[in-house]
Formats: structure tokens, sequence, C-alpha cells
């Protein structure tokens, strides 16, 4: 997933989106919270994992910020 932060305030973004995902976390199949991954240059990014039937799948997130 690919997030473009319009005010440029990353960190706010994350924790906003972090907070949405660990509230609805039945309901995404969120298995455990958000874990921030190392940056590359102004992009920050985590992985969540979510439950997918019998499986579960890795999805990598990236917030760029657009000013």
């Amino acid at each position: 997933m690919l997030g473009y932060v319009m005010d440029g305030d990353l960190p706010w973004a994350y924790a906003r989106i972090a907070a949405a995902m660990t509230s609805s976390k039945a309901a995404l199949g969120l298995r455990g919270q958000p874990a921030m991954v190392g940056p590359i240059d102004v992009m920050h990014r985590f992985i969540t994992e979510h439950v997918c039937g019998p499986r579960w799948l890795e999805l990598r997130h990236a917030l760029l910020p657009f000013v």
C-alpha cells in the first residue's frame, strides 16, 4: 500500500493509521500490531500481518510526504 501524506507529517499519519488498524483488528484480520521497518530516503515504511483463511499474509506499506 502506498499513501501520500499531504501535509508531510509522516509520524502523525503513521500513528493515526496504526490506531485505526488496531481498533479494527478483527475486521482486518490483523495479527499483532503494525510494525515500523527501516525508512528508505524520506519514505516511512511499516508492515502488517493479516489472517487470510487458513494462511496469513504480510502487507508492506509506505508513506510518502507530499508537500
